[in-house]
C-alpha cells in the first residue's frame, strides 16, 4: 500500500453520506492527526456513535474530536458562527471531551451573525415555493461575500472596533430584510424584530469573548498527518447542482487538497428537502433515525436508490481517487435497483443539450457542466422531468474482510474507474472496514487494521 499524508473525505450526493462518522474512523486509526474543515461552516450536521455509546452532531468542529490527541481546524473559507460554536465546544465538554488547545479556527473566516440567521430565515419563510434552506444564514453571508458587500472575518473580532462594525452589519441587513417586508409567520415577526432589539445584540456581543477564548483564532497553517472533512453534499454544489436547490457550499475546494480523496455515497441515497430526486422511491424503508429527521426548514428526509447518472456528474467535477459505500444495512432485505438511466415523462425537445442519450433516448449521463444559472434552472427542470430506469442488483453485504460480499463495489470500480475502499454498515467505527492506503509513515504495516478504543468507547 502506498503512503499517505492526507485523507480527504467528501461527499457525492445530497449529504448524509456519513462524512463524519468516516472521520471519526480515521482519527481512530490516525490519533494524532488533525481533522481540518475546509467548506460549508455551521449548517453541517456530521453524526458520530462511539462504540461506548456517546454521539454527538458535529457542526462547525471536526468530527474526530471524540478521540483525544485530535485537533479540529477550519480553513479560512469554512463559515464560522460563534455562538453555534461556543455552543457546540459547551456541549462537549459536558460529554467529557476535553476541548482546551484543540480548537483552532482561520483568523480570516467570514462570520455568520444572527442578523444573517435572521435574513435568511425570513427571506425563505417569504417564498412561495421554499427552497429547504437550514435556516443558519450561511447563504446570506455568502452572498454579500461574494457580492463585495462588507464582511466580519474572526480576526475583526479581536479589535477595538468590533461594536462599531457588528452596529453597521446589522444596520445593512436590516435594511435588506425591510425590502422583504411583514411575512405572517411567528417565525418571520421574530426574525424582523431582532433587529431592533437590543438586548439581544449585547448578549451576543459578550459571548464573542467566550467564544474568543475557547477557541485559536490564528492564521492556519496545515501540516500532515490531517484528516479534511468536507460538509455537504456535492450535488448541492453552488455552481453544479441543481438551482435554486443548491446549498452555499463549493465541492470541488477538495480538488485542491493535497490527499487522498475518497468520495462517499450511500447504498440508498436519500435527500432532505426539494428539489430533482429522479431515484426517489417511497416504497423503501430506511430505519429511524431521530438525528436525520424533517425538519421545519429543510423539510422531509426523502429515499432514493444509487443513482449511476449522478453519480457520473457528481464525478465529473470533483476529483476522488476512490470510493467509499456507506449505509450498507439499509439496503439488506431491499429488493436492491440501481438507477442506470432516465426516461422522459414529458416531452423535452432540448434533452439532447443536456443528457447523452442512448438509442432508446434514454438519459444515460449529463452531458455537460451548466455554465450560467438559467442553465442550472432548466437541467433541474429537466430532471424533474425524468423517471428512473431500474436495474436489479444484489443488495450489498457487509464482509469485515472484503467489505462488500454482493459485488456492488465491483461494479462501481467497473463503472467509474475508482476502487471502492472504505465500507461502512452501521453508525459506529466497529462497523467499518478500509481496504485503502495504510501507512501513515509508520515502521511497518499491520496484517490487519485496528484502532484503539478510548475511555467511554468501550463497547
Amino acid at each position: 500500500m502506498p503512503e499517505v499524508d492526507a485523507i480527504a473525505v467528501v461527499g457525492l450526493a445530497f449529504g448524509d453520506e456519513g462524512k463524519g462518522a468516516a472521520i471519526d474512523f480515521f482519527s481512530r486509526l490516525f490519533p494524532q492527526a488533525t481533522v481540518c474543515r475546509f467548506n460549508g461552516g455551521p449548517q453541517a450536521a456530521h453524526h458520530v456513535l462511539t462504540p461506548g455509546g456517546r454521539e454527538h452532531v458535529f457542526a462547525q468542529l471536526g468530527s474526530g474530536l471524540f478521540v483525544p490527541g485530535v485537533k479540529s481546524m477550519s480553513l479560512e473559507t469554512v463559515y464560522c458562527e460563534p455562538l453555534a460554536a461556543l455552543h457546540e465546544y459547551r456541549i462537549l465538554e459536558d460529554k467529557g471531551v476535553p476541548l482546551s488547545g484543540r480548537l483552532r479556527f482561520d483568523e480570516q473566516c467570514p462570520v455568520v451573525t444572527p442578523y444573517h440567521k435572521a435574513l435568511g430565515q425570513l427571506r425563505e419563510l417569504a417564498r412561495r415555493n421554499r427552497h429547504g434552506s437550514c435556516g443558519l444564514g450561511v447563504g446570506e453571508l455568502w452572498q454579500d461575500e461574494r457580492g463585495g458587500l462588507p464582511v466580519i472575518r474572526l480576526a475583526d473580532l479581536k479589535t477595538t472596533g468590533r461594536r462599531e462594525l457588528l452596529i453597521r452589519i446589522r444596520s445593512l441587513l436590516g435594511e435588506k430584510a425591510r425590502t422583504i417586508g411583514r411575512v405572517d409567520h411567528p417565525r418571520a415577526r421574530e426574525a424582523l424584530d431582532l433587529f431592533c432589539d437590543e438586548q439581544a445584540f449585547d448578549y451576543y456581543f459578550n459571548k464573542i469573548d467566550e467564544f474568543l477564548q475557547t477557541a485559536e483564532c490564528a492564521p492556519v497553517h496545515v501540516e500532515p498527518p490531517v484528516l479534511f472533512e468536507g460538509a455537504q453534499g456535492a450535488l448541492l454544489d453552488a455552481r453544479h447542482g441543481f438551482f435554486p436547490y443548491v446549498s452555499v457550499t463549493d465541492a470541488t475546494q477538495s480538488n485542491k487538497l493535497p490527499a487522498y480523496r475518497i468520495g462517499l455515497i450511500r447504498a440508498i441515497w436519500t435527500r432532505h428537502g426539494p428539489g430533482p430526486f429522479p431515484g426517489e422511491d417511497e416504497r423503501i424503508v430506511l430505519p429511524e433515525d431521530r438525528c436525520n429527521r424533517t425538519n421545519f426548514w429543510q423539510g422531509p428526509v426523502r429515499r432514493g436508490w444509487l443513482d449511476l447518472v449522478l453519480l457520473h456528474y457528481a464525478l465529473s467535477f470533483v476529483q476522488v481517487d476512490a470510493l467509499g459505500l456507506t449505509c450498507i444495512d439499509h439496503a439488506q432485505g431491499q429488493n436492491y435497483f440501481l438507477v442506470r438511466a432516465y426516461r422522459f415523462y414529458s416531452p423535452a425537445t432540448d434533452a439532447g443539450e443536456f443528457f447523452e442519450l442512448d438509442e432508446k433516448g434514454e438519459a444515460i449521463r449529463i452531458r455537460r457542466l451548466p455554465g450560467t444559472i438559467a442553465e442550472q434552472q432548466r437541467l433541474t427542470e429537466l430532471l424533474e422531468l425524468c423517471r428512473p430506469v431500474l436495474e436489479n442488483h444484489p443488495a450489498p453485504v457487509f464482509d469485515e474482510g472484503t467489505g462488500d460480499s454482493s459485488g456492488l463495489a465491483d461494479y462501481l470500480q467497473k463503472e467509474t474507474g475508482k476502487p471502492v475502499v472504505y465500507f461502512s454498515a452501521g453508525p459506529t467505527a466497529l462497523q467499518k472496514t478500509w481496504a485503502g492506503p495504510v501507512r501513515w509513515r509508520p515502521a511497518a504495516v499491520p496484517s490487519r487494521l485496528t484502532f484503539t478504543l478510548h475511555p467511554g468507547d468501550n463497547p
